[in-house]
């Protein structure tokens, strides 16, 4: 369990971030090479005849992924703030949640939710839990899935068939969101010292 702390300001990259924990998750991307922008696009989002002023704080353009990052569950936020992410779902398709630091998820954990837009039922659907990192042990990719193990894209290209072992008998898939990368990821972002004035990390131009 994590400890909430109050936001404050802090510079990483030649950004101003508007907390520390926005600043561990841009170490996170960086460890893993995983280009991000921060706070790039403002604008009003739709919900409920209602026009609100968002900006999320991250976009991935090697995923075309918006991320807003939180302190707790989406289960602890307000009415207001859900409204927000809903809305940007629906004009932009897809928003992923990232509640606390980085880190490694216990199995049952519900911490990071994802919302997708339906353009055929024209309505955002329910908020998708036990979404998490992972990496790919054969080509290394990095990307989120539901539940882990490997990248969606690696299940045809890496994994065509089940890995089986010297018995024939069908091995379990593969754990990458526990890979020895994703948790030296987590550590240096957790670890960061922030009274040295870091300028490393991925361009966010």
């Amino acid at each position: 369990m994590w400890k909430e702390i109050k936001a404050k300001p802090t510079k990483y990259n030649n950004t101003i971030f508007r907390s520390r924990l926005e600043v561990r998750w841009a170490i996170f991307f960086d460890e893993l090479g995983i280009k991000w922008k921060y706070e790039p696009e403002y604008d009003d989002v739709e919900f409920g005849g209602c026009r609100i002023f968002y900006k999320p704080d991250f976009y991935l353009p090697d995923y075309d992924l918006w991320i807003e990052v939180k302190p707790s569950s989406i289960i602890h936020l307000s009415d207001g703030e859900i409204r927000k992410i809903v809305g940007w779902a629906k004009e932009y398709f897809e928003i992923l949640v990232l509640s606390g630091p980085p880190r490694i998820l216990i199995e049952d954990s519900k911490a990071h939710y994802l919302y997708t837009y339906n353009p055929q039922k024209k309505k955002v659907n329910r908020p998708q839990p036990y979404m998490r990192w992972c990496e790919c042990p054969k080509c290394g990719k990095i990307d989120y899935r539901p539940g882990g193990g490997i990248p969606c894209s690696c299940d045809k290209t890496c994994y065509p068939e089940p890995a089986v072992d010297l018995f024939d008998e069908e091995l379990p898939e593969p754990e990458g969101h526990k890979s020895q990368r994703l948790k030296n990821a987590c550590n240096k972002a957790n670890n960061h010292n922030f009274d040295v004035l870091s300028e490393k990390g991925s361009s966010n131009n």
